[in-house]
């Protein structure tokens, strides 16, 4: 019986259970659940809420309706978003969706020369990280390990970062 749900921003969800009692965590996109024992009592959880520090709060509907909140953030420095900064500019994919090799094109005068790219999920977690090759204003990056989902391509140069949505299939 699941009467709350929350992913945090390393993409890790959080369930509030009132049976059997308590909150369950899975790390691995859902597919195993532990319980969460950081702060949070194996009680029956309603509401789960997460603030900006990614603490997890959970509140009890039963008399004495309680709150509780986890006594670490639920995200370490290892797991924090990839959050890029500098000016934001469009890249042109194909195909999309992928599931092979990604080829794309940079509309602005880049110079030919090797490029950091990263790619991140829906949740802003990290899933790949390396280096393209840029020629003529073009380039391919292989995602055939990628999971099937939405992802964001960020390609670094300078202070300019080049983003794109990918769909994998």
């Amino acid at each position: 019986m699941v009467n709350g749900l929350i992913i945090n921003s390393a993409g890790h969800i959080y369930a509030s259970t009132g049976f059997p009692d308590g909150i369950t965590v899975s790390k691995d996109n859902g597919l195993s659940f532990s319980y969460q024992n950081s702060g949070l009592p194996a009680f029956p959880m309603g509401h789960l809420e997460k603030d900006s520090e990614e603490y997890i709060y959970a509140f009890i509907d039963a008399p004495p309706h309680c709150i509780y909140r986890t006594t670490d953030p639920t995200v370490g420095e290892k797991e924090i978003l990839l959050q890029p900064v500098g000016t934001r500019h469009q890249l042109q994919v194909s195909p999309n969706p992928v599931s092979g090799t990604l080829w794309g094109r940079v509309n602005d005068d880049v110079p030919d020369g090797t490029y950091s790219y990263t790619i991140t999920d829906v949740t802003g977690r990290k899933v790949a990280s390396n280096r393209l090759v840029l020629s003529q204003k073009r380039f391919s990056i292989d995602v055939s390990l990628l999971s099937a989902g939405y992802y964001m391509l960020y390609v670094q140069y300078d202070d300019c970062i080049y983003t794109a949505k990918v769909i994998k299939h």
